[in-house]
């Protein structure tokens, strides 16, 4: 379903975005051994620091993720939160940003039981990547797949909703939300997820989540990202090749493991897991104006899936138009699907 803006030729020529490159060959391979070691690593979750706000608390919880590093996360909930179980929330921050406390207190009080994700080498995670890339965030590890600090991050996300499924409990319903960077990886984790449950059966790691709400995601169509990005990771990486050209052929090739596009054609493939009453839903954001995840990108990220999703089309994102404002129409989409009763309590109500 598409909302927001009328048909016009430039919205048309860009919902018609596709990445015509293909995955690696062992593309499932590498995320599967990913997966399996992942599996083995206990997040562990514990507590650092504890506030309250007008009943709100925020705790401050380290965990344990890819690498045996140790990355840290704000728990939110009500005080009140005895009665009955709460969806829980997974989210993250933007590219060289970092969680707000705050803001996990606010999406507490509408309902969630919240886990707020600073990834490795943001915020108060910053530690558990030693020496950044000069060349910028992403760059760092750029030398093999198996090194890239994205196999990290990405691994962070999922730890983080291990964490908060051992803190919390699964609660009636499971989301993972995102804007821009935070949406890669959400799109992401959702999409490995997804894939365990396809190609292996068995799975040790926890189901897809329930709502999948992303907005303006990156990482997402590798090619277009150097063409197109004039900030952000792109444009990092469009410099770092600008200066070493002779590395193209093998940073293509390591970040083709990290393409959002490729994690994108697992979602809504996985069977409906116990207890769980439906298939995800998806509820997705684009900026048709953003110079740093442009929307060709993001189109071709959302045309690889392979289920039924809410798009919500907006004028811009990652810009300073006043039109920016225009994204609480998304937000209050998703916020409304997480709060709504699983279809299986309805049918029961």
């Amino acid at each position: 379903m598409l909302s927001g803006l009328d048909e016009t030729g430039r919205a048309f020529r860009l919902r018609r975005s596709e990445n015509r490159t293909a995955p690696p060959p062992d593309f499932d391979e590498f995320w599967g051994r990913t997966l399996s070691a992942l599996s083995a690593i206990d997040p562990d979750p514990q507590p650092l620091h504890m506030s309250e706000v007008n009943s709100s608390l925020a705790d401050l919880v380290e965990i344990r993720s890819w690498g045996l590093q140790k990355v840290r996360c704000w728990f939110s909930h009500r005080r009140d939160a005895e009665e009955a179980p709460r969806p829980l929330l997974v989210t993250s921050h933007g590219y060289g940003s970092a969680c707000d406390p705050e803001r996990a207190r606010r999406l507490s009080a509408l309902g969630f039981d919240v886990v707020s994700l600073d990834v490795r080498g943001f915020g108060l995670s910053r530690a558990a990547v030693p020496a950044l890339s000069p060349f910028g965030y992403l760059l760092t590890g750029c030398d093999s797949r198996e090194t890239s600090i994205l196999r990290g991050a990405l691994c962070d996300f999922i730890q983080a909703y291990r964490a908060g499924i051992s803190w919390f409990g699964s609660g009636t319903k499971v989301g993972f939300q995102g804007f821009s960077f935070a949406g890669g990886l959400a799109l992401m984790a959702t999409g490995v997820l997804s894939m365990q449950v396809r190609n292996w059966g068995e799975h040790p790691l926890p189901a897809p989540p329930d709502l999948l709400a992303v907005g303006a995601p990156s990482l997402g169509h590798l090619e277009k990202r150097l063409q197109l990005c004039r900030g952000g990771s792109g444009a990092e990486m469009a410099e770092y090749l600008r200066q070493n050209p002779l590395r193209r052929h093998e940073l293509l090739r390591v970040m083709s493991y990290y393409d959002a596009s490729f994690f994108a054609a697992y979602l809504g493939q996985h069977q409906t897991t116990p207890g769980r009453s439906k298939p995800e839903q998806i509820i997705l954001g684009v900026g048709i104006d953003d110079p740093i995840v442009p929307a060709e990108t993001v189109y071709a990220t959302y045309n690889a899936l392979h289920t039924d999703y809410e798009l919500i089309e907006l004028p811009c994102s990652h810009t300073d138009r006043p039109e920016e404002a225009d994204w609480i129409k998304w937000e209050r989409s998703w916020i409304r699907a997480l709060k709504s009763a699983p279809q299986e309590e309805l049918k029961t109500a």
